[in-house]
């Protein structure tokens, strides 16, 4: 599933998104393009594959006059890839664009960040309700794309451009300040992921968008306070890698 332009290639996910079906190779053939019925522009919203097989898209963008203004959107969609639907389902308590996504132990789903969301998370439960984190106050903690990370006992690691967090995200939430993150290596434009249980590799990104970061870190999570190492840098600067 992809989407986040017109079939001219402007920038929006109001009009259509692609289905590539891998059965059938990689050429057109393997492609098609199915018209948004929504009328929500999904362009950078938070997605992620839910525990029932959908995809949810929570938030997105507005549009005016065919392109989208990068202002964000509380309606919530889902994607059911049986039958290559895209159905509208409700909303969140914040518009969020450019969110971060995360799905919890017990099958809800942490949502945070977000142009229009920064000062609470929210949390999607299983039956596909919204619960405002009131007790976890993230004004102070960069809106885009926080990176996320279940860690023991349930709680959520975050980095948010420097400062490091814990959010608990159970009732109305929780959020717990770890101090800021030592290395050049951070901002929305630096990668993160969980390569062995607790421990994280962190890698690019940095202040400057035309001269990035290769530096790289672990964060170690499985204790009480993050551990940072730092490590061999990369051979290649990198902005937005994967």
């Amino acid at each position: 599933l992809t989407y986040g332009t017109d079939l001219n290639g402007v920038q929006t996910g109001y009009f259509v998104y692609d289905v590539w079906d891998p059965r059938f190779g990689l050429g057109p053939e393997s492609h098609h393009v199915l018209e948004n019925f929504t009328e929500v522009d999904i362009f950078c919203g938070a997605q992620l594959v839910l525990t029932n097989g959908k995809v949810g898209l929570l938030g997105g963008d507005i549009t005016v006059n065919g392109e989208s203004i990068n202002q964000g959107v509380a309606d919530v969609t889902e994607f059911d890839p049986a039958d290559d639907s895209l159905v509208r389902v409700g909303e969140m308590w914040r518009p969020r664009w450019y969110a971060s996504s995360t799905t919890l132990p017990n099958g809800e789903v942490l949502i945070q960040g977000g142009d229009g969301g920064r000062d609470r998370p929210e949390v999607r439960t299983v039956n596909g309700d919204f619960r405002l984190l009131t007790g976890a106050n993230t004004f102070n903690i960069n809106w885009f794309y926080p990176r996320n990370f279940v860690a023991r006992g349930g709680k959520v690691f975050g980095m948010a451009w420097r400062r490091m967090y814990r959010i608990d995200p159970a009732g109305s939430g929780s959020l717990e300040d770890l101090g800021m993150f030592p290395g050049g290596n951070m901002g929305p434009s630096s990668t993160a992921v969980m390569f062995a249980p607790g421990r994280i590799l962190q890698v690019g990104g940095g202040n400057d968008i035309n001269n990035a970061s290769t530096a790289a870190s672990i964060i170690d999570i499985r204790g009480a306070t993050p551990w940072v190492t730092p490590l061999a840098p990369m051979a290649r600067r990198r902005h937005w890698g994967n």
